[in-house]
């Protein structure tokens, strides 16, 4: 009862009920009941002539005001059961159910007020007396006539007509509600995820840099009080902040490292590495089947830096303490608490992120293995990809993820404010140069400072969210992310964000369209409805309406038809969004040799479902077409096509051997594992043709990039560099082929025939 007492809002239940007393009772009540009085007293109760059944205008009067009452108190029902128990209380949703609620809450506006103004003038007027007949004043007894209105059906037919309209329209909102919310979640759910998922990864990141600001502003008010501190207090003090695990983690490891150095201080590298390498009682299955692959230094290679930092550096800057000088061994307990020393300084984070080096690196045996077997991918199941029906507590969830597009600040307050692309760049290039204090010393930011953010509270190592961190921010082939990187990181989850906002309010405004059209066809069917109650016959109207539907059809069907081709292909298939680079082709028409095999691409501009607008890439000319004139044709969407495929045909000498080759092949991996922000993977090598005729062995390669045809300028950017680089490893190893000049034969002729020259002499000279 209390909670109900607080959702009543009772200041707005008094200031409602005082204005009624105001407003419709000074200005509406009194008055037409004195009107009412004046016409059964001083006028003798007329009753007009157009009705036939009887009625004074006194109850006519009397008639109004009663309706308008239960108009009023259908407001109040409504304000009670949609505001009061369904939207600020759980009474109802504990009771009902969330899909009862929704129908409840879909009601709100005229059809609950409808529903209840039927309801309650069929309980207080519906086969009933005055209501003030009890007082015996004959204006309110039965001598005031009804004319058998209240007894009559055709009362207690437009009272069913009301309750009718009001849960029909009901149903329709919910059921339509629903739909199209299915509708933009199912199309919109991976795309809201992944964006979603990278603006969390950049909110981490921006926290992780105002962690460091307080752990610095802490460490400079407590040094004093470090020093002197007993163990409690200093276990207490990096509780106390947000990079604790960071500096316990590294704590541990730099205790290990030098309790292992301390012991085997006159052991050289080699030895090192020998006694590693032999101990295979200790070795996992991961490192001993590791050791039976192709060694490929550049990727199996740690680069562990080791280097101390120089004293030199700025006072300002965090210094990253020694891991070279000697830290007692913890014990085997591992807690901070019992470390009597903390070293001063933030905490450390470089070289404590081993697993996703190895990540970067891709060291796994797994990974290795499937790098020399045959690519293929998995064969898609349509069981195993059916979605259930999402919820209303998904939904839901889903529209306000929706919300969080609209914020100035999408990536959390340390980052900065990105409510445009100016704004987006001035506040990764701020969180760069935060993040630059934890490398003193380097200009450049190393992937371990954000690797951080890939342990767990407990220490474990979240290899899902290393992933994604190196998918996102990619790492250079010396795990560092230079500023121009990071802020394009930073500026493509940006336009992607803009772009999901853009695309998500265009088929908002698409949906709007389609409810209204089906509005159009629910009303009508409604209007058939209400007059069969009132039994009215419609089927005379819509007979005498076919003849004009007939003619209608004929003449516009065709267009018709492809009108309503192009809104399906809107509404229900769906080819682009708004920013979509496509290529419009016949169904007929093959792909051509080039990259990409549709290169007169366009941009989609604008789109409803009635014309699309649309950029020619090329030119930057702008052109508009029906959507029922594209209905029919080949839509190739550069967007939706995941990592694009670099086709490249190189031309070497038919001499060239296997060696040869081999190393061309190893060139070009070297080549995309030093540019992993570009390059994903070498997907095929192969000989396409050998013509020793010619002296000409031509070699397909198939390179798959970082990126999408959806970006083709920085595509074919990278796909010019790739060729140069091919080309200048086959002119290093000399079997570069050169085009070789055409031979033409000269041929003399020694005497003409004397026919042919009598021939030439006989001819007319113009």
């Amino acid at each position: 009862m209390q909670l109900l007492a607080v959702a009543f809002d009772l200041p707005y239940v008094a200031e409602s009920v005082w204005l009624f007393i105001q407003n419709e009772l000074t200005m509406y009540l009194v008055p037409a009941l004195a009107v009412s009085a004046f016409l059964f007293y001083h006028l003798g109760n007329p009753s007009p002539q157009i009705l036939e059944n009887g009625a004074t205008l006194s109850w006519w009067i009397l008639f109004g005001l009663r309706n308008y009452m239960t108009l009023q108190l259908a407001y109040g029902s409504e304000y009670v059961i949609v505001d009061v128990l369904a939207l600020r209380s759980t009474v109802l949703l504990g009771l009902l159910g969330p899909l009862p609620i929704l129908y409840i809450i879909q009601a709100k506006g005229w059809p609950l007020v409808s529903i209840f103004w039927g309801l309650w003038s069929l309980a207080l007027i519906q086969n009933m007396d005055g209501w003030l007949a009890w007082t015996d004043i004959e204006m309110f007894t039965a001598e005031n006539h009804d004319g058998g209105i209240l007894s009559g059906d055709t009362y207690l037919e437009v009272l069913a007509s009301l309750i009718m309209i009001g849960v029909a329209t009901t149903i329709k909102r919910t059921v339509l509600a629903l739909y199209l919310g299915k509708r933009i979640y199912f199309h919109y759910k991976k795309k809201v995820e992944r964006v979603m998922l990278e603006m969390l990864l950049i909110t981490e990141v921006s926290d992780l840099s105002q962690a460091i600001d307080d752990f610095e502003f802490i460490e400079e008010e407590e040094k004093a009080a470090r020093k002197t501190s007993t163990k409690t207090s200093i276990a207490q003090t990096f509780k106390n902040t947000t990079m604790a695990d960071i500096a316990k983690k590294q704590l541990r490891r730099d205790s290990g490292i030098a309790e292992n150095d301390s012991e085997e201080d006159d052991d050289n590298d080699e030895e090192m590495n020998l006694s590693l390498s032999t101990d295979d009682k200790e070795d996992s299955d991961e490192e001993k089947s590791s050791q039976l692959l192709p060694n490929n230094p550049a990727w199996n290679t740690l680069r562990r830096d080791t280097s101390t930092q120089s004293d030199t550096s700025d006072v300002s800057a965090p210094v990253l303490p020694d891991v070279s000088a000697p830290v007692p061994p913890l014990q085997p307990a591992h807690s901070i608490e019992q470390i009597s020393e903390v070293p001063e300084g933030p905490p450390p984070v470089q070289d404590i992120n081993e697993p996703v080096r190895n990540h970067l690196r891709g060291t796994s045996t797994t990974s290795q293995i499937k790098s020399l077997l045959y690519r293929w991918e998995e064969p898609v199941n349509k069981q195993d990809k059916e979605i259930e029906d999402p919820t209303i507590h998904e939904i839901l969830q889903f529209r306000k993820a929706l919300s969080f597009l609209e914020d100035s600040h999408p990536f959390g307050l340390s980052f900065g404010p990105a409510f445009s692309r100016d704004s987006c760049i001035k506040s990764s290039k701020a969180l760069y140069k935060r993040l630059l204090a934890l490398t003193p010393g380097s200009t450049v930011l190393h992937f371990d400072v954000i690797g951080v953010l890939a342990y767990n509270a407990d220490d474990s190592f979240d290899e899902r969210k290393a992933k994604e961190l190196v998918k996102l921010f990619r790492p250079d082939k010396n795990d560092e992310i230079s500023l121009l990187a990071f802020v394009q990181s930073c500026d493509s989850a940006y336009k992607k964000l803009r772009y999901l906002r853009a695309g998500t309010g265009n088929s908002t405004l698409i949906d709007e369209v389609l409810e209204n059209f089906f509005n159009g066809a629910f009303s009508f069917c409604l209007a058939l409805a209400v007059m069969t109650i009132l039994k009215m016959n419609p089927w005379t109207l819509l007979v005498s309406l076919s003849t004009i539907l007939v003619s209608f059809a004929f003449a516009f069907g065709p267009s018709l038809a492809q009108f309503i081709e192009g809104c399906i292909m809107i509404a229900v298939r769906r080819p682009f969004d708004l920013g979509d680079r496509i290529a419009i082709a016949d169904a007929s028409d093959k792909p051509q040799d080039g990259d990409p095999s549709y290169n007169a691409t366009w941009l989609v501009e604008d789109c409803n479902l009635f014309t699309t607008t649309l950029r020619f890439a090329k030119s930057n000319e702008i052109a508009t077409v029906k959507n029922g004139n594209i209905a029919d044709k080949k839509i190739i969407n550069h967007n939706r096509s995941e990592r694009a495929l670099v086709n490249i045909v190189l031309s070497l000498k038919s001499t060239v051997t296997h060696e040869e080759a081999t190393i061309v092949k190893s060139a070009i991996e070297q080549y995309i594992s030093d540019n992993p922000r570009i390059w994903a993977q070498l997907i095929n090598f192969r000989i396409i043709d050998v013509d020793p005729c010619n002296d000409i062995t031509k070699i397909a390669i198939r390179v798959q990039h970082q990126r999408t045809w959806q970006d083709l300028n920085p595509v074919m950017t990278a796909r010019g560099d790739l060729i140069k680089f091919c080309t200048e490893v086959l002119i290093q190893l000399n079997v570069h082929y050169e085009n070789k000049p055409a031979i033409i034969n000269d041929v003399h002729v020694k005497e003409l025939p004397a026919e042919f020259t009598a021939g030439m002499l006989s001819q007319p000279v113009l």
